[in-house]
């Protein structure tokens, strides 16, 4: 006969939250032990479940498999809906059949999936000084705007017309140009980042 002294539900923990912000497509993380009172041995983890919920609609769903082993504690989600709240929770099963409570969120994270748009204040055809200012500005309607790069090209005979990078990973929305070459033509274009990580292209046209 065989007697098993684990009556302690497994324990699971939030060591890996989710940013505040995040891609279409991001990884979630989970952990967790079996317990075991004092003078027990725990019979050990048998597999985790990991449910999901939108916008704490109050309906949770099976992510992905819904069980994974427990040698496996992440997994790639993705949900492509801007501006949703997408909530975790998990708990842990061991070998004798113990289950944690099922409860509330334990981590959640806003789905940001759509990079920055960017504008630039436009520039009058001629100018007499050989320093000027560029202005532009970007809109990101979830996580908001982190950074931008800005690149020029200078058009004038004999030059090569490819764009050249100018400002990377700033935060300023405007700078002022200087050493223009009297007789070129400029041509300043930008892209942003946003906290989550989405980058824009740059345009194929100068903006």
């Amino acid at each position: 006969m065989q007697y098993i002294c684990d009556t302690k539900a497994p324990a699971s923990n939030v060591t890996h939250p989710l940013p505040s912000y995040s891609k279409a497509t991001f990884e979630v993380r989970w952990s967790g032990e079996d317990k075991a009172p004092s003078n027990c041995t725990p019979s050990g983890m048998q597999y985790f479940e990991i449910e999901y919920s939108i916008n704490n609609s109050g309906a949770w769903h099976k992510f992905n498999k819904g069980k994974y082993p427990p040698q496996q504690m992440a997994d790639a989600f993705t949900h492509s809906q801007e501006g949703d709240t997408v909530h975790f929770r998990w708990r842990g099963v061991d070998n004798v059949g113990n289950k944690e409570d099922q409860g509330h969120a334990q981590t959640s994270t806003v789905v940001d999936s759509l990079p920055p748009v960017t504008t630039m204040t436009q520039l009058p055809p001629f100018t007499t000084s050989t320093a000027f200012t560029i202005q532009w500005a970007g809109v990101d309607t979830v996580s908001g705007v982190a950074d931008y790069d800005v690149e020029y090209r200078m058009l004038i005979p004999g030059s090569s017309p490819d764009w050249v990078p100018f400002l990377s990973g700033v935060t300023e929305t405007s700078h002022l140009f200087t050493g223009a070459a009297n007789g070129a033509i400029y041509e300043f274009r930008t892209r942003a980042r946003d906290k989550a990580g989405n980058q824009g292209s740059f345009p194929a046209l100068p903006q």
